[in-house]
């Protein structure tokens, strides 16, 4: 008995210490990933992103794959952008059809028609996720988050426009300041009112 302990207690440390050195692999593979999408070099960030699943066991954060669809649909690389959308669609219960929707890095994959598929799936498991909500409440929340998004998606282009420093990206993030004051105030009275929403 005591060697058969001896042995587990062995294997759970080997079996810890692979796991967090892989760990920590897919951490630096995908904030490798993350810097090439943001230099524009998105078919290097899709490969990096894909390097990244296998060093994790084929495993990845739902955030990561679709991070990794848009810098492959960017790379014009229709099938590995659909592969990630597929997989946060069918395993991972991606359930943010406002944003894929709107979303301009997926562009490139909306005349394919693969892309009514993936979309009809991230709707269902949005509809199923608020199935337990009630309604008023989802619009209010949808709502909040549509225009809070919104904002925040113009800013890359004004960036590019005018610049980091320019007044227009300044008078811009005032806006988006000013909303989220408000929108702060209209969650805590929700939350003052119904306490946590549960999914």
């Amino acid at each position: 008995m005591k060697k058969l302990t001896i042995f587990t207690i062995l294997f759970l440390f080997a079996y810890n210490h692979i796991f967090g050195q892989d760990r920590e692999k897919y951490t630096e593979l995908i904030t490798t990933a993350w810097k090439l999408y943001e230099s524009k070099d998105y078919l290097m960030s899709g490969e990096k992103y894909s390097e990244a699943f296998v060093a994790l066991g084929g495993r990845g954060m739902v955030n990561d794959r679709y991070n990794a669809a848009c810098s492959w649909a960017l790379a014009n690389k229709l099938d590995s952008a659909f592969v990630q959308l597929f997989k946060i669609a069918e395993n991972g219960n991606y359930t943010d059809y406002g944003h894929m929707t709107k979303d301009t890095d997926l562009n490139s994959l909306h005349h394919d028609k693969r892309w009514a598929k993936v979309i009809e799936i991230v709707k269902a498991n949005k509809e199923n996720a608020e199935a337990n909500l009630e309604g008023p409440l989802v619009l209010i929340l949808d709502t909040i988050y549509q225009e809070d998004q919104t904002y925040r998606q113009q800013i890359k282009g004004i960036e590019e426009k005018y610049g980091w420093d320019s007044d227009e990206l300044k008078a811009h993030w005032g806006k988006i300041n000013e909303k989220d004051s408000i929108n702060l105030i209209k969650v805590k009275k929700i939350l003052d009112e119904r306490g946590w929403v549960k999914m």
